[in-house]
């Protein structure tokens, strides 16, 4: 009993050690729309997810357009905010959750346009 407490105990922190999220202001560089893949839609920003301590290749995102990790509704609507950021040279604030991925690639949970 005590060996099955202690094997509970040891799967629950290390879960919660490996996983991070984090939250800064990036600019999008550019968006990627995919049927089959990534979620279906990413965007890629500077600065990296991996330079906020993120277990996340690259400097791509996914906002899961597929509804995997939210609704497609939602998915899209990330995604139209970043290719506004995008066009208008202005950043985004936005949230990036190291332990849902696509294809290897962190989910953005939130995306908010900021003013110049």
């Amino acid at each position: 009993m005590l060996r099955k407490l202690v094997a509970i105990a040891a799967a629950f922190f290390s879960i919660s050690a490996f996983g991070a999220t984090a939250a800064w202001n990036a600019t999008v560089l550019g968006t990627l729309i995919d049927d089959e893949n990534f979620g279906g839609c990413m965007a890629r920003i500077t600065p990296q997810p991996a330079s906020r301590s993120l277990d996340c290749p690259g400097g791509w995102v996914t906002f899961s357009c597929s509804g995997d990790f939210t609704t497609v509704e939602t998915g899209n609507r990330k995604f139209q905010a970043a290719q506004l950021a995008m066009m208008t040279g202005t950043r985004v604030f936005i949230q990036v959750d190291d332990l849902r991925k696509h294809n290897g690639f962190c989910y953005a949970r939130r995306v908010d346009n900021l003013p110049n």
